[in-house]
């Protein structure tokens, strides 16, 4: 019982062992405030460097002792408020490693072989990815989205649907309009930039199937009523140039958008609706033709107006010169090559269609060596655009 008394007496408490000890350090510090202080400093710096993260991008910068806030679908986001995208990172060590492990997986190398393949223009190949990512960034705003919206334009013009094209083309334009980032990233990718009047130049507002507008028109009007006001003209252009081609009915709160189009683009809706309807039972008479021809000529020349909306007017006036029995088809094939001679790779795309339909029209009128010379102007100054993939599908028969 005196051997158990002892060793009490030797062996204190925890509580009164840890009193002892903060005493100790106390006394320690009180005379060791330059050593105190240096440990501390290092114990600062060890927990800073367990809690930071670190990322390596693609052009293998490294971005160490970062802290990151949250990972999500848009990237990584640092406590600093930048935005890393996922494309743009090549491996990263986390303290939300798992969530970003998956993010990674899933979106981050889909998001980098589109970014790659659209960097070498190599449009062909976007279809795999975009099935899987265009839901998911559907209704972002972030880079990443423009990035997959840049993908689903071009994937769009590559298969000719130039329809769906624009309905791409409304969702890019609000995405530039969001932040400046967006509109420079947008632009470094090739894909449209709006000019002052909102066309792009890779989109012909004359070859639009009417079966794919009526079925996603839903989706059309939501896309172009997102758009952000005020906001240029050539997209009420686009939009009722869509409705026209699509015979599908406007919602009456946005008609009055299409009486505030330029006299311009008013003009060429009406000769686009004639051309319409040569391909339906409204075949349009002499005199409508020729009515519409005056408003070209009265204009005078097409000058003045963007490299777009010239090409655009010049391809109308030249069909409409070739329906009428007034004029000598030599004026009407002389606009439409107008618009491969002076507007050229300034609107591509209506180049494009101006000789597809100057050589379908030669064909059968004039030698056929003149045909052939303007087929292989096509074949070599646009030989990505759907009119020539056309007439090589054609030759191919």
């Amino acid at each position: 019982m005196d051997i158990l008394k002892s060793h009490r007496r030797r062996l204190l408490p925890f509580s009164q062992s840890r009193l002892c000890l903060s005493v100790f350090v106390l006394q320690w510090a009180s005379q060791k405030p330059i050593q105190v202080a240096v440990l501390l400093m290092c114990t600062c710096i060890f927990s800073s460097r367990i809690l930071a993260d670190e990322i390596v991008l693609r052009n293998l910068d490294v971005l160490p002792d970062v802290i990151v806030k949250q990972v999500d679908a848009d990237g990584i986001r640092l406590e600093d408020g930048r935005l890393i995208s996922l494309a743009a990172i090549k491996n990263a060590s986390l303290s939300k490693q798992t969530e970003f492990d998956q993010l990674f997986e899933t979106l981050g190398e889909p998001l980098f072989r589109i970014r790659i393949r659209l960097e070498r223009k190599d449009h062909e190949s976007l279809d795999d990815s975009l099935a899987k990512l265009l839901p998911v960034y559907e209704n972002r705003t972030s880079q990443s989205a423009a990035l997959v919206q840049v993908a689903n334009f071009w994937h769009h013009i590559e298969q000719g649907n130039n329809a769906l094209a624009i309905q791409s083309h409304f969702r890019l334009f609000q995405l530039s309009r969001l932040n400046a980032d967006n509109a420079s990233f947008i632009t470094s990718l090739t894909a449209p930039a709006s000019s002052s009047d909102g066309l792009s130049p890779w989109l012909a507002p004359i070859d639009l199937d009417k079966k794919t507008i009526a079925e996603n028109w839903v989706s059309i009007i939501e896309s172009y009523t997102s758009l952000p006001t005020p906001h240029p003209s050539g997209l009420d252009y686009y939009f009722f140039t869509m409705a026209q081609a699509g015979g599908v009915n406007v919602p009456s709160e946005l008609l009055p958008a299409k009486s505030k189009l330029s006299t311009a683009e008013q003009r060429d809706l009406t000769a686009h609706n004639l051309l319409i309807n040569l391909r339906s039972d409204k075949t349009p008479t002499q005199s409508d033709i020729n009515a519409v021809l005056q408003t070209y000529l009265s204009e005078g020349s097409h000058n003045g107006l963007s490299p777009i909306r010239r090409a655009t007017g010049l391809y109308f006036h030249g069909r409409l010169q070739l329906l009428s029995e007034e004029i000598p088809k030599s004026d009407g094939l002389l606009n439409l090559l107008r618009v491969h001679s002076e507007i050229g790779d300034a609107a591509p795309s209506i180049s494009a269609a101006a000789l597809s339909d100057t050589e379908r029209f030669l064909r059968d009128k004039l030698p056929a060596k003149d045909a052939k010379t303007i087929s292989k102007e096509l074949l070599s100054r646009y030989p990505s655009s759907i009119f020539a993939k056309r007439f090589r599908m054609a030759e191919e028969k």
